[in-house]
């Protein structure tokens, strides 16, 4: 009969343990530690130079499509996001903006009427006219951007997930 060291097991405990935990880092969670909390599109407008390259997390309604010109523009108007990330129509919108899409995302789900939330820095603002108003909006480039599914937006408790190493979630 061989006799185990305490020197083997605390190697083997601390491999188990290794393995054990490498199970808990299954959900791919986003750093916002960078992210500008009270900035507004409302207020990037009012003074741009203020809030230039630094990085928002803003979402909102698609409202319009800009492709006449490289890269590619979506048209937000904002509102609040809830603690999901998810903008919430149920208040008042808090400006409009625009994201630069990346060429090599596929452009086909971003249309009108879709809810998005982003992630990015506030590169340029571009000149918007309607009617006779002039107004200047804040651009985001290099944007993270996540396009909610209209049956995600519902609002339901979240369900807590227990995940194992191996990929099983219940």
């Amino acid at each position: 009969m061989r006799k185990i060291t305490p020197i083997r097991d605390t190697v083997f405990l601390l491999v188990a343990l290794l393995l054990l935990l490498s199970g808990c880092a299954g959900r791919n969670v986003q750093d916002l530690s960078m992210v500008d909390s009270s900035a507004t599109p409302d207020l990037v407008s009012k003074n741009f130079s203020a809030y230039q390259e630094r990085t928002v997390q803003w979402g909102g309604l698609i409202v319009g499509l800009v492709a006449d010109q490289s890269p590619v523009l979506l048209d937000i108007l904002s509102y609040p996001l809830d603690g999901y990330g998810n903008p919430d129509e149920s208040y008042s919108a808090t400006g409009r903006f625009f994201v630069e899409l990346p060429s090599s995302l596929e452009q086909r789900g971003y249309r009108v009427g879709r809810f998005v939330s982003v992630v990015g820095s506030i590169e340029r603002e571009v000149l918007v006219t309607t009617g006779e108003v002039a107004k200047r909006l804040p651009v985001l480039g290099q944007a993270g951007i996540y396009l909610w599914d209209s049956r995600r937006r519902e609002r339901q408790p979240v369900q807590p997930v227990f995940s194992f190493g191996l990929g099983v979630r219940l």
